[in-house]
């Protein structure tokens, strides 16, 4: 996605009440995001209403969301611990990113237009 389309994305999740981080991979092609479990339904919802088409049979791996136009988004939903840390799943199983990974990044307030 181009860094538009990103940040379009992160305040049509902010107005939905809804956090998730990118995750930055230079080895993978997609857009990644890391969601709470917990706003999972709400980033599926927000992405479905944009055009994308979602795919749930990766679960609890992943949910993988493609549009034509934007590309491919890959979820990787996780449950966070009390210190920060997201545990979740990867490609070879269990995977924890430490709460240092996760810096807050702040996204001025735009109106988002429609995909």
């Amino acid at each position: 996605m181009a860094p538009d389309d990103v940040l379009d994305l992160f305040a049509l999740l902010d107005e939905r009440g809804t956090v998730a981080w990118l995750l930055l991979r230079p080895d993978h092609p997609e857009t990644e995001l890391v969601v709470d479990v917990s706003g999972l339904e709400s980033i599926v919802s927000a992405l479905v209403s944009r055009g994308f088409r979602a795919d749930v049979s990766r679960l609890p791996d992943r949910v993988t969301a493609a549009h034509r136009r934007l590309g491919r988004i890959v979820i990787r939903p996780c449950r966070f611990d009390a210190d920060g840390n997201a545990h979740g799943y990867g490609d070879d199983g269990p995977l924890v990113l430490p709460a240092d990974a996760f810096d807050p990044v702040d996204v001025p307030l735009r109106t988002v237009r429609p995909v």
